[in-house]
Formats: C-alpha cells, structure tokens, sequence
C-alpha cells in the first residue's frame, strides 16, 4: 500500500521517492527482487550474486553507494509458505538464498521491513518467510496490525517475532485505480507507515552506524 509510505495525502514519507520492485507471487520472484535491490544498493559488491547459492559475505561498501544505501529503507509486504519455524525457514536452500540476500542488504546499513501476516486467527504467530527469518542477529522489522485504540487487529500476526504494531484496522489510505480514499486492514498497510516514517528518521536523525541492530533497537 505506497499511498501509506509516500502518498501526497496519506503517505508518512511524503517527499521520499519510491522504487516499485513487482513480484508475483512465487518466492522465485522474491529471491530475483532482492538480488535486484542488493546489487541497486550496492553495484559494485560481491559479483556473481548466483541464485541458490549459500555464502557468508560481508559487503565491500564502496563509499559513493553508502549514502544511498543508509538513506534507503526496503518494505515488502510478500510472504511464502506456512508454518515454518525460524530453523526450518533458515534449512530450506530457498529461505537460506533469500536470507543471504537480506543479510547483504542489511549489511549495507539499509532496514527491511515486512508486515507480519493476516492469518492470526488460524496461525497466531508469525510462520512465513521472510518474516520468520528474525532474530537477535537478523534485524528486520516486522510489523503488526493494531486498531487505533492500540488493541491488536483480529487477523493480524503477533508473537515474538513482532518487533512493532501499526495502524491496520480501518487504517485511511488511496485507492491505487482511481485514487479515492479508502479504510483499508492489514499488516500490508501497517508495514508502509512504519518504512514512512524509518524514512523520515534515517533523512533528520541518521543513525551513524553501518548495520541496522542500531536501527532496529532505535524502533
């Protein structure tokens, strides 16, 4: 939902400028986007960045990429599979390529934010990919739904994995096809507020730190 991160009227982010990546639904699709967005942050890091390939890799920073890349906040909104667990999801060869790449945008200094999941009244806690790669040494943020009295949205996702919750019941936003407004519900409308206002953040108060534990601990 780019109307809540940049939107003229509802966007949190008003002046940022947004690079759509369109995927299907396919975490083939995923793992291309990402690859795409760690080599647009970073052109001159690792060459060769092979699809399915595992490799522990801290970028090389080429200094002219660094501003754009702690300027830029990555939002997705996709998630693959269900009822994974942290280890399960870091053992298939496909979540193991897909966090690598996350890990390499990480690295960059740039934070990736993901909504957490509306499934929360079959699956409570979050149980999808890429949302359930997070812990103490992979910092995405992963958003939940709340109504604005701060009480959690019934579909939403919740657990540990949750690092922070966002209006996403009846949350006001623009229709993409004719740019009415519209109460929209969803982690998928909560996720953007925050990559709004991350933005804000990282542009009038930059975090002086190349990895995004500082980032993630300052939300």
């Amino acid at each position: 939902m780019a109307s809540k991160a940049v939107g003229a009227k509802y966007g949190v982010a008003k002046k940022a400028t947004l690079i759509p990546v369109k995927i299907t639904s396919v975490l083939d699709d995923m793992l291309d986007a990402f690859e795409l967005i760690a080599d647009d942050l970073d052109p001159d890091g690792k060459p060769g960045r092979g699809m399915y390939t595992s490799r522990l890799y801290q970028p090389k920073i080429n200094r002219s990429h660094f501003n754009s890349a702690m300027k830029a906040v990555v939002v997705s909104s996709m998630s693959f599979g269900e009822g994974f667990t942290h280890d399960t999801a870091i053992a298939d060869s496909k979540g193991k390529a897909l966090k690598t790449y996350m890990d390499d945008i990480i690295a960059l200094g740039t934070p990736i934010i993901t909504s957490a999941g509306n499934h929360g009244e079959e699956r409570p806690k979050i149980d999808q990919m890429p949302q359930v790669f997070e812990d103490g040494d992979f910092p995405i943020i992963n958003v939940g739904a709340v109504n604005y009295q701060g009480k959690l949205w019934s579909h939403s996702q919740d657990g540990d994995q949750v690092t922070i919750y966002a209006p996403g019941d009846k949350a006001e936003a623009q229709s993409k096809n004719d740019k009415a407004p519209l109460e929209g519900e969803g982690t998928s409308i909560a996720a953007p507020a925050v990559a709004g206002l991350i933005a804000t953040c990282k542009i009038h108060a930059p975090i002086s730190c190349e990895h995004t534990l500082t980032l993630y601990d300052y939300v």
